[in-house]
Formats: structure tokens, sequence, C-alpha cells
């Protein structure tokens, strides 16, 4: 949690290494809040939402990272793009 996403221009989150450094630092702050929220005895009804949907995401992502590995090299380009599509989403708020 400590370490910063490095990145520089809207390109950066094309990378999987930033997209999954991402997915994971959303699901670590979410994790954080609904503790201290918890232990303030504050609803955490939505916190618990944010955070099973957040932890969905980087598990599905990740599950696609795995697969797209053992594509046909002909259709790596698109399931890459489709990854990227799905990964991306999940940046929209940033923008």
């Amino acid at each position: 949690m400590s370490s910063r996403i490095e990145a520089r221009g809207s390109d950066c989150f094309l990378k999987p290494s930033i997209q999954g450094d991402f997915l994971e630092h959303r699901a670590a702050l979410l994790a954080r809040r609904h503790i201290s929220d918890t232990h303030a005895g504050r609803d955490t009804s939505f916190d618990v939402f944010q955070l099973t949907m957040a932890h969905a995401d980087l598990v599905y992502w990740r599950g696609l990272q795995t697969q797209s590995r053992h594509v046909p090299k002909g259709h790596q380009s698109t399931i890459k793009a489709i990854v990227d599509l799905v990964s991306v989403d999940k940046f929209s708020p940033l923008f």
C-alpha cells in the first residue's frame, strides 16, 4: 500500500503491470476503508459492496491475463484489446 502506481499518461493504463497494480491498490484501499469504518461503528454495507466488486474485478482480470497467454498467436492482439477494454473500464472514474 505504500508504493505509488507509476502511470505517466493515459497510454500507461494499457500495460498489464499498471492495470494489475491499479486493481490491487483499489481493492486494498477499499479494504482499509472497510476496516476503519467497522472499527468506528459506521455502516459498512456499501463498503462491502464496493470491496466485493473490486475483488471480483481483480480476480476476473487475473483470469483474463492468464488465459490470454494461451491464445493462438493470430488472436493475441484481439484478446489483448478485450482485456484492455475490460480493465480500462475500471479506471473510468480517473478520467
